[in-house]
């Protein structure tokens, strides 16, 4: 008993030192998507989208998230020379993490077609203005069925053709094919 009672300690100092998941009111940012209480908080938020017009989306007036499955975003993406689909979750702090608006800023300079998709549903951070020049998109967890952000963000990834071993939340991609994690240095 003394045993497990240590483990489960090591474990919970490891994800929370490891910054996985972040406890927020009354629920634990990315392990769950946070769908039904950011829906039930801002209404009107988050929009399923329709297949056939996510490339031709703009950025809204009002904060609005649209939500697309993995298949809609490649279909999308085959449509630009060079796209990068970047795997957003606002409260990220390692070296893959970036601010939507700065990440903008360095694709416009390498006329790279950016694609913002929110891993999972803060709406305090969603309804924030961003310097983006689409929309923000958001995983549809309805249709991966399931609420667990590494069981859909997978899912998705899986429908992106993006490689089983890849860890990385800059997907490039060349007219339509995945070609790797982007590299991304920004100057100091």
């Amino acid at each position: 008993m003394r045993i497990s009672g240590i483990v489960i300690i090591a474990i919970s100092f490891l994800i929370s030192s490891c910054g996985l998941v972040q406890i927020s009111g009354n629920s634990i940012q990315g392990l769950y998507s946070r769908y039904q209480a950011t829906n039930a908080a801002y209404p009107g938020l988050l929009v399923k989208a329709d297949s056939t017009v996510i490339c031709e989306l703009e950025y809204p007036a009002s904060p609005k998230v649209y939500l697309v499955n993995g298949q809609q975003m490649k279909e999308c993406v085959a449509h630009y020379d060079d796209a990068i689909v970047y795997i957003w979750d606002p409260h990220c702090t390692s070296d893959q993490c970036y601010s939507p608006s700065l990440l903008q800023k360095y694709c416009d300079e390498k006329n790279v077609e950016l694609f913002v998709v929110a891993e999972y549903y803060d709406g305090a951070e969603l309804v924030q203005y961003y310097e983006i020049n689409r929309p923000l998109f958001g995983i549809d967890t309805k249709y991966y069925k399931t609420d667990i952000v590494e069981l859909y963000a997978a899912k998705f990834q899986r429908d992106l053709m993006v490689d089983k071993g890849i860890v990385s939340r800059l997907l490039y991609f060349k007219k339509g094919k995945f070609m790797g994690g982007a590299n991304i240095e920004f100057e100091k």
